[in-house]
């Protein structure tokens, strides 16, 4: 996650044996309120395939969000507009729920990005991890403490341009216990603010 220009927030996901992400498929999105909670239910019947290697994730400060898939000739898709410019003053405009797969299934890396954040577990588990992001005046560390679960671990709290980014995050259950034919890949719940009280839910499969 990156500030590209002022106001401008970027996300690139890494993929699995690769380092720039595949997306193997998504849901249909889903309008949910501000205050919404709820974990969200993935019915298989709902589920489209895909196989497009993305380039990122971009919120504009115009309020256009999008999706670039990777290559010479940029190809952007997942296109909306939310009504509240992005400045530093901007609430909580973002939300990531990531769940990983195994951690023995991702590639090692030999050198870590500036300021990555690294979140420990076992090879046969995963993590689930939580990412809010807000403008940079936004009290993101009481919003963290106030919303996280208590099995949660919180932190850290850092800025990127005008933005502030939070993070949380917490175990997930040995490989030994998931089912063997589950989707593998890396789930990613990505919920963008619209309107001043509603959010787009929309839910990809990464890999």
């Amino acid at each position: 996650m990156k500030s590209h220009r002022p106001n401008w927030l970027l996300w690139s996901p890494f993929g699995v044996s690769s380092k720039q992400v595949t997306l193997r498929g998504e849901w249909p999105q889903q309008f949910v309120a501000i205050d919404d909670t709820s974990e969200r239910q993935y019915p298989l019947r709902g589920y489209s395939e895909r196989d497009i290697v993305i380039d990122h994730f971009g919120w504009h400060p115009d309020g256009v969000v999008l999706m670039k898939a990777a290559g010479e000739t940029p190809i952007y898709s997942q296109k909306m507009t939310h009504k509240m410019p992005l400045d530093a003053k901007s609430p909580v405009f973002l939300q990531l729920n990531v769940q990983t797969e195994v951690a023995a299934a991702y590639r090692n890396e030999s050198v870590l990005p500036q300021h990555a954040v690294v979140i420990p577990t076992q090879l046969g588990s995963g993590v689930g991890v939580y990412i809010a992001a807000a403008g940079r005046e936004y009290p993101m560390s009481e919003y963290l403490r106030d919303t996280s679960r208590p099995s949660w671990k919180v932190g850290p709290v850092f800025t990127i341009g005008n933005f502030v980014v939070g993070v949380s995050h917490w175990s997930r259950r040995p490989d030994a216990q998931l089912s063997p034919d589950r989707t593998r890949g890396t789930l990613v719940g990505i919920r963008f603010l619209l309107e001043s009280n509603v959010f787009c839910h929309k839910t990809f499969l990464f890999q």
